[in-house]
């Protein structure tokens, strides 16, 4: 049986597009045994919802007896994704939380684990004949919203808003790979032995243990600033494009061609993890992009003049509100508010 995971894991979190929604729904009622997986996804999905906070070992521990307790399941886990954390002593496990303050990274990252770490089988059919489907992790936000985790090797990422980052199940010997649409702030555990490596975009990253915020949205230039540390940066097609940087440099992909240079005051890159908003001689139109992703709003510009006006200043505990009548003010502007969408008017 052909299970379409991904849309259904877009399905329940609401990131699907109208598109696969309709394809989904097709799917389910075609078939009695889509309609059982369907119901017993979306009660997991519930269940993860309600819980901010999750014990990996006793939430995976649930699950399984869950689905174990349903003699007529289509559905079986194999192994833990989380088996390399049983490695560590007594002391870390019981420190071993992932506490991501937004519903959606808690519920969208239990369910794509439960997801893909599935063994489908059809009613009948012998176990040597059933369908491993390789486990993969994926961690999503959505506009407004922000996360923080820790990955097997110990490696602590924040993830902004609007960003995803897909993470294998377990490191293969060799490398620590992983792949990066948005923006991340990663404070990766050295090992010597096995670089860490994020594709992004046409870039590719390698640390074996450092500090570095890397800023790869699509249809923007891949940037990436380090904190501490030394980070190999380049165009993955092309070795000739690349460097290596050090504590506060600063390095830019654009038109496959990457260009460095220092940087001052690095807490305008990294002060989102922290949750200040931070502009410093910002056009107007890049700024709005951060306002959207920060406030899962829409902003629209009446005047193309307004573009090229800059801002600068640091916002942490102010309302959007506030927020947006700071700027206007700085900026000469006046603005209008319709559902989630603002709409900014030169005075």
């Amino acid at each position: 049986m052909e299970i379409p995971w991904k849309k259904l894991g877009k399905y329940f979190s609401g990131n699907c597009t109208l598109q696969e929604r309709k394809e989904i729904k097709a799917w389910i009622h075609e078939d009695a045994t889509h309609q059982k997986i369907a119901d017993e996804l979306e009660e997991i999905w519930q269940d993860s919802a309600n819980n901010g906070k999750w014990d990996i070992d006793e939430g995976w521990n649930e699950l399984s007896k869950k689905l174990d307790s349903k003699k007529d399941s289509p559905l079986r886990l194999v192994e833990s994704p989380f088996e390399e954390y049983r490695k560590l002593d007594q002391r870390n496990r019981k420190k071993r939380k992932w506490s991501f303050g937004v519903h959606v990274a808690a519920a969208a990252a239990v369910l794509v684990i439960a997801l893909s770490t599935m063994i489908v089988y059809e009613h009948g059919q012998p176990a040597e004949q059933q369908e491993t489907v390789l486990a993969m992790q994926e961690v999503v936000t959505d506009k407004g919203q922000r996360s923080q985790f820790k990955l097997s090797d110990g490696t602590r990422v924040w993830l902004n808003g609007d960003s995803r980052l897909e993470i294998p199940s377990k490191f293969n010997s060799d490398f620590r790979e992983v792949n990066l649409k948005g923006e991340a702030f990663f404070d990766v555990e050295s090992d010597p032995d096995k670089p860490f490596v994020i594709h992004a975009g046409e870039s590719v990253t390698r640390v074996l243990g450092t500090q570095f915020n890397l800023h790869a949205y699509p249809d923007e230039d891949v940037h990436i600033v380090v904190e501490e540390g030394k980070v190999a940066f380049g165009n993955r097609q092309s070795q000739r494009e690349s460097a290596e940087l050090v504590r506060n440099q600063m390095a830019i992909l654009t038109d496959n061609h990457v260009s460095t240079s220092k940087v001052g005051d690095i807490s305008y890159y990294t002060g989102w993890r922290r949750g200040q908003l931070v502009f410093k001689d910002t056009p107007l139109k890049i700024a709005m992009e951060k306002l959207e992703r920060w406030y899962d709003i829409e902003t629209r510009l009446t005047d193309p003049s307004l573009e090229s006006r800059t801002i600068t200043g640091s916002y942490e505990e102010e309302s959007m509100t506030e927020v947006l009548n700071i700027i206007s003010l700085s900026v000469g502007m006046t603005y209008e508010k319709h559902k989630s969408t603002i709409t900014f008017h030169p005075k």
